[in-house]
């Protein structure tokens, strides 16, 4: 999913007034994400991500492996949307839909390194993501195919 489509999509599924605010839901997300990654994953998450969100992620790469919870992700989040009275609802809101939509940007992949590297408490960010039939149970390996 290119940049256009994904602040469409984003700014529609949460029902927001202009591209600005869903561009602000998708680079709070992706940056409080990228804080919490170790090593090399946030790199690898943001060369598959849209280049116009590939700042956001750069930016945190020197906070990370920060340890946080799952409730200081979404609070970091709703501090960085910066929206006046957003409550902790919306913004856990707009990181799983934000979330939702990175998996649908990324491989399979690379949201299945990001996620090995969270705590199960995290799995409530994933809660709106889609797994495909075709990607459940997959035992073929890149590279490995026939």
């Amino acid at each position: 999913m290119g940049y256009d489509q994904l602040v469409k999509t984003v700014r529609e599924k949460l029902q927001l007034g202009n591209d600005e605010q869903a561009v602000r839901a998708i680079e709070a997300t992706l940056r409080t994400l990228s804080e919490r990654l170790a090593g090399r994953e946030a790199s690898q998450l943001a060369a598959q991500l849209p280049v116009e969100f590939r700042g956001a992620v750069k930016e945190a790469i020197d906070k990370a492996g920060e340890p946080f919870s799952m409730d200081e992700f979404y609070q970091r989040v709703r501090k960085r949307e910066s929206i006046d009275q957003m409550n902790l609802a919306a913004a856990i809101q707009h990181a799983q839909t934000v979330m939702a939509l990175i998996c649908q940007t990324v491989t399979p992949g690379e949201v299945a390194d990001v996620r090995a590297q969270l705590p199960p408490e995290y799995n409530d960010l994933f809660s709106q993501v889609q797994t495909s039939p075709t990607n459940q149970g997959s035992s073929t390996q890149p590279g490995n195919q026939a």
